[in-house]
């Protein structure tokens, strides 16, 4: 099979044009009253389309290797950016969280070009020590102390979604480039008591579990939100409201064009509508998988996986909270969420994914035209 690019290329369009549809119902609203002007986050978000669509051509056609050859540059760069978000007059607070780089023009969230750049480096660090992989000194902790202090910088801007998301892609990539078992599952039970006690000692949190555990019972404070998810969802029964008539986006769930987007395509367009958005991730996943499978070279193979990975366990734990089966991260629903560094930086990964889909099927082209040769 030679048009698995072309797929996830295909899914990726779909998912953001779903996107694009969703947040300007979720939003009209909102922008009406807040800025006079009812398409005011639907231009904004064709200005990230138009970048995103950008980024995905130029990592379409750059080649892929070239991460490999300067990871620690990408690595350095990335961390830079990490520690300016505590800069005063650089770095945005919003909701107690400081996140951002204010660029005036644009607010960059260096936590989302992190996850790529995590798979990119860890990806490297892997083909460059894939003989010592196994080992623990030389091959597993070199990889693992990047990751460990750069999850570290997101965790200090209180965040905790997407550490977790480093952490799974990261262990996932580990895993496939053949690190032991052995030494993951210790990092992972290394890590669980940290982030037990991370979430113990912020008082915003312990509310976060216990509002997850029991939403009705705190419906007038942290419950509140997960509470009008589950509402939204169970309006929309089979075929849903409709496309712009959600009454939740009415000001009674917090964040439905971003985190919670998912429960207003539930609400509007019901349960026929997020099996098909579930769907679509998990065609993404499933050829991003066979183009991990078929890369030219290993670099390609851990790169594809890895990225595939980070979207699908992202989207997969956005729509979890949503639905109330974890408790409630800000994490965005990729390529559907309202927000210009999630589109961009999903794109990116997509175009990516393609370019090494590329050249896997020219390598395969070449390989079964070589007996003609002969």
């Amino acid at each position: 099979m030679h048009r698995e690019p072309e797929i996830i290329l295909i899914v990726a369009l779909a998912l953001t044009a779903l996107g694009v549809v969703m947040v300007y119902s979720a939003t009209n609203v909102l922008a009406l009253e807040q800025h006079g002007d009812s398409y005011y986050f639907l231009r904004r978000e064709f200005v990230y389309l138009a970048l995103g669509l950008v980024a995905m051509a130029i990592c379409a056609k750059l080649d892929y290797h070239l991460y490999e050859k300067y990871h620690w540059w990408i690595l350095s760069a990335s961390i830079v950016l990490l520690l300016l978000v505590f800069v005063p007059g650089i770095g945005y607070t919003a909701q107690g969280a400081r996140r951002w780089i204010n660029l005036r023009f644009f607010r960059l969230q260096p936590s989302e070009l992190a996850k790529l750049v995590i798979v990119l480096y860890v990806s490297g660090c892997l083909v460059r020590r894939n003989r010592s992989v196994h080992k623990f000194t030389s091959g597993y902790l070199p990889p693992v102390t990047i990751v460990a202090v750069v999850t570290s910088l997101v965790l200090a801007e209180r965040d905790l979604g997407f550490p977790a998301v480093m952490g799974v892609t990261a262990a996932a990539v580990l895993f496939i480039g053949g690190a032991k078992l052995v030494y993951l599952m210790l990092s992972g039970l290394a890590a669980g008591p940290l982030f037990t006690l991370l979430v113990l000692l912020d008082e915003e949190r312990r509310r976060r579990i216990l509002a997850f555990l029991d939403p009705w019972g705190c419906l007038q404070h942290d419950g509140w939100q997960l509470a009008q998810a589950l509402v939204a969802f169970g309006t929309g029964g089979t075929w849903g409201r409709g496309i712009g008539r959600s009454v939740q986006k009415l000001y009674y769930l917090p964040a439905a064009h971003t985190d919670f987007i998912f429960a207003i395509i539930g609400e509007e367009l019901g349960m026929i509508g997020t099996w098909s958005v579930v769907a679509l991730f998990v065609i993404y996943a499933v050829v991003g998988m066979r183009i991990a499978a078929n890369a030219a070279d290993l670099y390609g193979t851990l790169v594809a996986f890895g990225l595939t990975a980070m979207i699908s366990f992202q989207a997969a734990l956005n729509m979890a909270v949503a639905t109330g089966l974890v408790p409630t991260k800000g994490l965005p629903l990729p390529f559907v969420s309202y927000g210009g560094n999630s589109l961009i930086v999903s794109l990116a990964a997509t175009g990516i994914i393609i370019n090494i889909g590329l050249q896997g099927v020219k390598a395969r082209r070449e390989e079964m035209a070589e007996p003609s040769r002969l």
